[in-house]
């Protein structure tokens, strides 16, 4: 194993290494690692590798798909984190009335930005894209038919 760095996503810890002779960048959960030795043998990078541009690149955010235009519309309480850690440079926050904001932003579409969507519940409402919002729609769809008396 060669460790090329930690990445510090939520309470967990990743290392970011190579296997063996293999050059493929991997990510590996410190809590599940067991047993490690100390080595004294050089480690080298793959070339051109730079942790901070592999992350940048999403590659913890487990990319599903290209940048798109999150339109979501918020419970004014649960939006209100995102004006000290916006989700993107070009967020906004809109004003719809006493309890509802709009968030707009360009953000990746990947599971990661679906699974927080949805720990809000009925505090969140996805917009646009319209992929977006069928996704949810069939996601709440299905967990309301476990819910549903019979």
């Amino acid at each position: 194993m060669r460790p090329l760095g930690l990445v510090a996503k939520g309470p967990l810890l990743y290392l970011v290494c190579t296997l063996w002779d293999y050059a493929d960048v991997r990510q590996l959960a410190l809590h599940r690692i067991r047993n490690a030795q100390p080595t004294d043998t050089p480690v080298t990078a793959p070339p051109g590798f730079d942790l901070d541009q592999y992350i940048l690149e999403g590659e913890f955010h487990y990319p599903v798909g290209p940048e798109i235009k999150l339109e979501a519309r918020f419970h004014r309480g649960a939006a209100a984190h995102l004006h000290e850690t916006p989700l993107s440079t070009d967020q906004t926050i809109t004003d719809l009335d006493v309890d509802q904001l709009l968030v707009t932003a360009t953000v990746r579409d990947a599971e990661q930005l679906h699974w927080w969507l949805m720990g809000f519940g009925d505090l969140v409402v996805a917009i646009a894209p319209a992929t977006l919002r069928a996704e949810m729609q069939k996601v709440v769809a299905a967990a309301t038919m476990h819910y549903a008396d019979h």
